[in-house]
């Protein structure tokens, strides 16, 4: 089909759908069309406060309806964010008086199974998490390496903290952390029944020690030498590949776990050899069959049950994500239409940053996505939502960045925190 010929097939297919769009659309292409602007979103901006107790502010209550009126709620983070772990500690709340009581973290099933267990005391999360922290991560010059990603902060044991309360069941939906295999496997270890326990605990210590020699060794030597990286060592860990195998031999949990951390390890090699479109095919792959995991050990029940999501921003999204992969969000999207429910999928932008005294505005560093993070307010918070716009952008009535117009019809809302604090590392040392 040549360039020329698809606006018109598109217009034929539109008519013998019946769809209302076909007479406005042909009247756009009449004319100009106008620019997507900051002045067209702020009709649909809404600013509220999060305070101790709870929301506050003029968009509050738009806020805690909207998240009551979905069975399944996705909050698209940039990483290592204090402001969004303020807003997940706000959100659990309202979702838990609507019904909801399972939270899907972007963490490896052991992962979320160590943190159920900081959860059964719900008043010690923030000291076992500690406790973690200041055992198995290991920092370098550039950040801290976390035993279980995203909870290295303070806040991040706040939020947990709120979900324990409620006695929220976690799920698991990554890989396991390559960084955090010590842990996963100590963890898998403590459930053998006992003489496997006593037959394997030197040659669990030994995996660990070796683990943990090649990440000193990777800090050490830096990111320079690719064959050093643990992405490359660790899969080729002899030591370790002994380890999983004895763990087959150990019952269905223990090999559970093995096969998990053998999926982790593939999916870490191939992006250490720089064939990211495969590690990231596998990975998404990897996610759906954790979440399927996760939802039938949590006898999850569509259309009466519900959930909540805290993941990357990039694998939240409908359709198409950047990564060029239908992710999980979109699976999510699918399965509640299927159910007659809703999902709300959630985006996050930083505009600002406290710096001491000083307030930074990354707007005049940058221009990425100005159109929407215009919006933000250094002090307050901004939802932007996208839905009375998606017709429009589909139909391209705007002109807009591809880029921006993919974006805002893969998700519902634009979260626009205040100015970003410090975050502060829960561990010792």
């Amino acid at each position: 089909m040549t360039t020329a010929k698809r606006p018109v097939m598109a217009t034929v297919l539109v008519a013998v759908c019946g769809l209302p769009a076909v007479a406005s659309a042909s009247a756009q292409g009449k004319q100009a069309k106008p620019a997507l602007t900051s002045e067209v979103l702020r009709s649909h901006a809404h600013r509220f406060d999060i305070t101790a107790g709870g929301l506050a502010g003029k968009g509050a209550d738009f806020v805690r309806r909207e998240l009551a009126t979905h069975h399944v709620v996705l909050l698209g983070e940039y990483h290592g964010s204090k402001r969004l772990s303020e807003f997940t500690r706000m959100v659990i709340p309202v979702l838990h008086a609507a019904g909801c009581r399972r939270f899907g973290l972007e963490v490896g099933p052991t992962a979320a199974e160590i943190l159920s267990g900081f959860c059964e005391q719900p008043g010690t999360v923030a000291q076992s998490l500690r406790e973690l922290n200041t055992k198995w991560c290991r920092p370098t010059p550039d950040y801290t390496r976390s035993a279980i990603p995203f909870f290295i902060n303070e806040s991040d044991a706040t939020f947990l903290r709120v979900a324990a309360e409620r006695d929220w069941q976690l799920i698991g939906l990554d890989q396991e952390f390559i960084y955090g295999l010590g842990p996963v496997l100590t963890q898998a270890h403590a459930q053998l029944p006992a003489a496997n326990r006593d037959r394997l605990r030197a040659r669990l210590d030994a995996t660990v020690a070796e683990l943990d020699a090649l990440m000193a060794s990777e800090v050490e030597r830096g990111d320079d030498d690719r064959s050093q990286r643990a992405t490359a060592t660790m899969p080729a860990s002899a030591t370790l590949s002994e380890y999983l195998e004895a763990l087959d031999d150990c019952g269905p949990g223990a090999r559970a776990v093995a096969a998990d951390v053998r999926e982790s390890l593939e999916i870490y090699r191939l992006y250490g050899i720089g064939d990211w479109w495969r590690s990231n095919r596998r990975r998404i792959r990897n996610m759906k069959r954790c979440l399927q995991r996760g939802l039938e050990r949590t006898a999850f029940r569509w259309g009466r049950d519900r959930l909540f999501v805290k993941m990357g921003g990039v694998h939240t999204g409908r359709g198409l994500s950047p990564l060029m992969n239908y992710e999980l969000g979109n699976t999510l999207a699918e399965l509640c239409e299927l159910h007659g429910v809703r999902s709300l999928h959630i985006d996050c932008m930083a505009r600002f940053e406290q710096d001491g005294e000083n307030v930074v505005d990354d707007l005049e560093q940058s221009d990425r996505n100005r159109v929407i993070r215009e919006l933000a307010d250094a002090k307050s918070w901004t939802i932007v939502d996208l839905r009375p716009l998606h017709k429009a952008l589909r139909y391209e009535w705007y002109v807009a960045d591809r880029w921006v117009r993919d974006h805002f019809l893969r998700n519902d809302w634009v979260l626009l925190p205040p100015a970003e604090p410090p975050t502060r590392e829960n561990r010792d040392g």
